[in-house]
């Protein structure tokens, strides 16, 4: 579990939020599923045996993850253990993660031929619905980071509204 993939996660739905109230709706959404490919990310990644481990420069590792494409929101999913992926709330979002799978690649190339013709801010408020749960759920599991500790009491942070959707 790593909680500074999380961290970025929560700091891209930040950025998404300002691009949205800066009209850009189609950056907006690239990050939204960037923060949400990181979200999910954080429930699989193992940290890597070298002299940062332990510390906030912790890296971490997706390699025994088996994925042909790292951006692709439900194969991600595919990967988070179903008792998981119900206790945050990310099993109910299955529907969302298949329409917006691609959304990262696609959304980045609006002027292409089969891009898509629209973006929306779901995959945003999404994150922002989520986020809460997987904080308490890393705080549940005992890590104890002060990125987590501060989230935790001050939930307020992670609503649509503080991170500026509303």
């Amino acid at each position: 579990m790593a909680i500074w993939v999380l961290e970025s996660a929560y700091r891209y739905a930040k950025a998404s939020a300002v691009l949205l109230n800066a009209h850009l709706t189609f950056e907006s959404e690239v990050n939204a599923a960037l923060a949400m490919e990181l979200l999910i990310k954080s429930l699989l990644v193992e940290a890597v045996d070298n002299p940062r481990r332990g510390t906030v420069l912790e890296q971490y590792s997706s390699r025994h993850i088996k994925l042909k494409d790292g951006h692709d929101l439900i194969s991600l999913y595919s990967e988070v253990p179903k008792e998981i992926a119900e206790k945050v709330g990310l099993a109910s979002q299955v529907g969302l993660l298949e329409r917006k799978k691609d959304t990262f690649k696609s959304l980045r190339y609006i002027y292409e031929e089969k891009a898509p013709r629209g973006s929306d801010n779901l995959l945003l408020q999404t994150v922002c619905w989520l986020l809460p749960q997987v904080v308490d759920h890393f705080v549940q599991a005992g890590h104890e980071d002060k990125w987590l500790s501060y989230m935790k009491s001050n939930p307020q942070l992670m609503m649509a509204s503080s991170i500026g959707t509303c």
